[in-house]
């Protein structure tokens, strides 16, 4: 489908310079507690592209039992540990562990993340220093390699998470668009609207194909009025059959101007931006 945006390009373009790079004393550490799948995989991932592009990883995976006290105790030498470029602790944490805690524990000059109050206070302040968290730097890289201007575009997030919707809608506030963030309360004749109404449209509400042609069927909007937006799907779903598949029911794909898949979308360029987020610690610090 030629309307379908090609992220696999823009991660491989970004990982093809980030390679002319010298990176040479880049050292990371991931922190992970406990072995929930998801999270094995995701710093699988994450530790294959660092390596790929020549910055060192330790892995630091701790025992599900692991106490806070003993999290916080690994992030604090890390901190302190000159050859350490940054620190990324891999979420969720298990339940007896308070993870804005740990977030914040980290010091701000290694947060690749950019979780931690210290780089949202930034973010809000429209402060270019601010670590912009990696899916929505992820889906902010997408629109610029898509030619996209955002000046006074209409645009609609729906998902308002610390890790999502909130870090996206400042940043895009911040390049003067106007974003309206929405969730799963919105009501959902007005969310119809709002999305017809828009020139960029964002779900991540993690609920799988929630947005059909039924959803606007049932709203009294035709699917093929949506064709002059453009559609990013964060969601990471599976479906009824035990599938991978995003927010965004494949049968939308063609209504759209342009939309970025699931798989193959998003989640690529957000391994991209962890270490495009390594690169940038390091060369601010170094």
């Amino acid at each position: 489908m030629s309307n379908i945006i090609n992220c696999k390009a823009i991660r491989d373009k970004y990982i093809e310079e980030i390679k002319q790079k010298d990176l040479t004393g880049c050292t990371v550490a991931f922190i992970q507690v406990g072995d929930n799948p998801a999270s094995n995989t995701y710093v699988r991932n994450k530790k294959k592209l660092c390596e790929e592009v020549g910055i060192e990883v330790e892995h630091y995976h701790l025992s599900e039992n692991t106490t806070e006290e003993q999290l916080l105790a690994t992030i604090d030498m890390l901190n302190r540990c000159s050859v350490i470029t940054g620190i990324l602790v891999q979420l969720p944490l298990p339940s007896h562990i308070d993870e804005n805690k740990v977030i914040n524990a980290i010091d701000p000059n290694k947060d690749i993340d950019g979780f931690s109050d210290y780089h949202k206070g930034k973010l809000l302040n429209g402060d270019k220093d601010a670590i912009l968290p990696c899916t929505p730097k992820g889906i902010m890289t997408i629109l610029k390699e898509e030619g996209i201007d955002l000046k006074g575009k209409n645009v609609v997030v729906v998902g308002r998470s610390n890790i999502v919707g909130k870090p996206l809608t400042a940043a895009m506030i911040n390049d003067s668009a106007t974003v309206t963030c929405c969730n799963s309360k919105t009501d959902r004749e007005f969310l119809t609207d709002l999305i017809f109404s828009s020139d960029i449209f964002i779900s991540a509400i993690g609920k799988a194909n929630y947005f059909n042609e039924k959803f606007f069927l049932d709203n009294r909007m035709l699917p093929e009025y949506l064709e002059d937006t453009i559609a990013i799907d964060v969601g990471i779903n599976k479906d009824e059959n035990n599938k991978l598949c995003g927010d965004i029911d494949k049968e939308l794909y063609p209504y759209f101007k342009k939309v970025t898949s699931v798989p193959g979308g998003v989640g690529v360029m957000t391994t991209l931006t962890v270490v495009s987020n390594i690169v940038e610690l390091f060369e601010r610090n170094k």
